[in-house]
């Protein structure tokens, strides 16, 4: 009965861990759109998952947990990069790729 317990919470922390890592994949790629409600969004995802990849890590151990120590390590490097003053330039151009740049194209007069 212990065995399946342990089955249990090893299988419920590792699908929960996948199924945060899925989550913060797509919000990667909304935000690879310049969406800043994406980067909003997966900053709290982020934030909210740090402890589930912590309490995960402790339960699976071995090399299962240097990969989720590794990912986390990487959230946070993430989460730095995400708010750094080139991503804010980044989030609030235009999508025609222009940082802070004002527009240099007027109309031609005749």
């Amino acid at each position: 009965m212990v065995d399946d317990a342990v089955k249990i919470l090893l299988n419920g922390a590792l699908g929960g861990t996948a199924l945060l890592v899925s989550l913060q994949v797509v919000l990667t790629v909304v935000m690879g759109t310049r969406r800043s409600w994406a980067r909003a969004l997966l900053t709290v995802v982020a934030v909210l998952s740090l402890p589930v990849l912590i309490l995960t890590r402790d339960v699976v151990g071995g090399q299962a947990g240097w990969a989720l120590a590794l990912e986390a390590l990487l959230m946070l490097a993430a989460l730095v990069t995400m708010f750094l003053p080139a991503a804010n330039s980044w989030f609030r151009s235009d999508r025609r790729g222009v940082y802070d740049e004002p527009s240099t194209t007027r109309p031609v007069s005749r």
